[in-house]
């Protein structure tokens, strides 16, 4: 999906993060809160929900590619849910991450993936 949208291809990148959204939504659908059993209510893509805000926010880049310039987008980014571990040992997320606050800074997406890595 990110390769279509470095390929400038809008269309494509939106088809592509619409698969992976409904994946998430079908495999993980939202539970409500349940009184009887005591059990809390879970959102829409449960343990994956970090993933499904990220989406969100590559979904507005794709749509309208200035609002990565706005402070209200770079805010919403720098705090996104904490879903890169303290261990920070998932290079695939810090990635990802990296490839979005690069967007937001105006630099290189590798530049800022060794700061996010190094850190």
């Amino acid at each position: 999906m990110l390769i279509q949208i470095e390929l400038d291809n809008a269309e494509q990148a939106l088809t592509r993060l619409r698969t992976i959204e409904r994946t998430i939504r079908d495999l993980f659908p939202a539970v409500p809160a349940d009184a009887a059993t005591a059990t809390e209510a879970v959102p829409a893509g449960g343990p994956y929900r970090p993933v499904l805000t990220y989406l969100s926010l590559v979904r507005e880049l794709i749509e309208n590619p200035a609002t990565a310039h706005t402070h209200d987008f770079g805010n919403r980014v720098t705090h996104l849910p904490p879903f890169i571990s303290q261990e920070r040992e998932d290079l695939q997320v810090i990635s990802f991450y990296s490839w979005l606050r690069a967007r937001t800074l105006g630099r290189p997406y590798y530049n800022v993936l060794l700061e996010i890595a190094n850190a």
